[in-house]
């Protein structure tokens, strides 16, 4: 199915910000006048999963040690467990911006969630490459750390992209 080529400040489908921000963008491929954005490929984001895998593991882990621990114990384990939250949000935020030193266009969110980060694309076309990375397009999925996806609402209507 073909659709539009998405750009850095083309619509997303959240409030904080509402367009895709950020960087790295295509240097040299321009769509409708705006740098072309680029997702993660396949690799990339199997590595990735696992990293958000293990940080929801964790997290649940300790969330259970609170549920679990007797009064006396309560605060500390829900400390820990605030802790456990930061320490693995930090890593998928971690992973996520880390995917930027090849190229990966990263969306600033800037969403106030506790289990925000930055924005990548993990749906971009399988068979178009923009300076070797998955073209994205409108519809494509904008994972964003350990909170809901969602989505690139619009891109440029002239350039259309399959696969």
């Amino acid at each position: 199915m073909n659709r539009p080529a998405a750009r850095l400040a083309d619509p997303v489908d959240h409030l904080l910000p509402p367009v895709l921000t950020g960087a790295p963008c295509s240097p040299n491929v321009w769509i409708g006048n705006q740098p072309a954005w680029r997702g993660a490929d396949p690799a990339q984001i199997a590595a990735l999963m696992k990293t958000v895998e293990d940080a929801k593991i964790a997290i649940a882990k300790a969330e259970k040690a609170t549920e679990l621990a007797p009064a006396p114990a309560k605060t500390a384990a829900k400390a820990n467990e605030e802790k456990t939250k930061i320490e693995q949000t930090k890593k998928v935020v971690d992973a996520i911006a880390n995917l930027a030193t090849s190229g990966v266009s990263i969306h600033a969110c800037a969403a106030l969630l506790p289990t925000s980060a930055a924005g990548i694309v993990t749906t971009g076309s399988l068979t178009v490459k923009i300076n070797g990375l998955p073209a994205c397009r409108s519809g494509d999925v904008l994972f964003e750390g350990l909170h809901l996806p969602n989505a690139i609402t619009k891109g440029c209507p002239t350039v259309v992209i399959g696969g």
